[in-house]
């Protein structure tokens, strides 16, 4: 059986067509992830610019960390008191966490930036945080325990982190003059 001149072109006309389709369609899921990875980055830098930048978290940042060296002084037990500005950091990273959780920042881009406030804040408060809960009967933040451990993992993978690791209080206590020394 021979093909003639008019159906080898049609043949070719036609796998043509077919391959220019599949080619569109690769990139227009390139340029859609591209679109989406850019949204990430520019939620994430606004994030950023927030926690490192603007004055009342830094504010805040300050406090929580001069209330938490001030308990560590006084050898108070974690959950019996916290200050108002505890919570608040605790409430950043709950906005971090929701956006985390429905998928609109990168779980790498995420725990670069903010992996190391997040473990040492939630070190330092999350008993209180816990105590909260259990009083109020609420469970408020529940997507915070969840980044805490993504971002666990994430670290680990990265390898920013040992496996195992426990924050000391010796690290708490840097960790807090440092924060004060950053946000005064």
């Amino acid at each position: 059986m021979e093909m003639s001149v008019e159906q080898l072109v049609t043949i070719v006309s036609a796998v043509s067509a077919n391959l220019a389709v599949v080619v569109a369609i690769v990139a227009l899921i390139s340029q859609r992830n591209q679109s989406a990875l850019s949204l990430k980055a520019n939620l994430l830098s606004s994030l950023n610019s927030e926690f490192f930048f603007h004055e009342r978290i830094r504010q805040v940042r300050a406090s929580a960390s001069r209330f938490g060296l001030e308990r560590m002084r006084r050898n108070v037990e974690p959950g019996t008191e916290l200050a108002m500005s505890g919570f608040q950091m605790i409430d950043f990273f709950d906005i971090v966490a929701v956006y985390y959780k429905k998928g609109a920042l990168d779980p790498e881009m995420v725990c670069v930036t903010f992996h190391f406030w997040l473990t040492h804040y939630w070190a330092a408060f999350s008993s209180d945080i816990e105590k909260f809960e259990r009083d109020s009967g609420l469970r408020t933040y529940v997507d915070v325990r969840d980044l805490v451990v993504a971002l666990d993992r994430v670290a680990l993978k990265l390898k920013r982190v040992p496996k195992g690791r426990t924050i000391s209080q010796k690290e708490l206590q840097q960790f807090f003059s440092d924060e004060i020394g950053e946000c005064e």
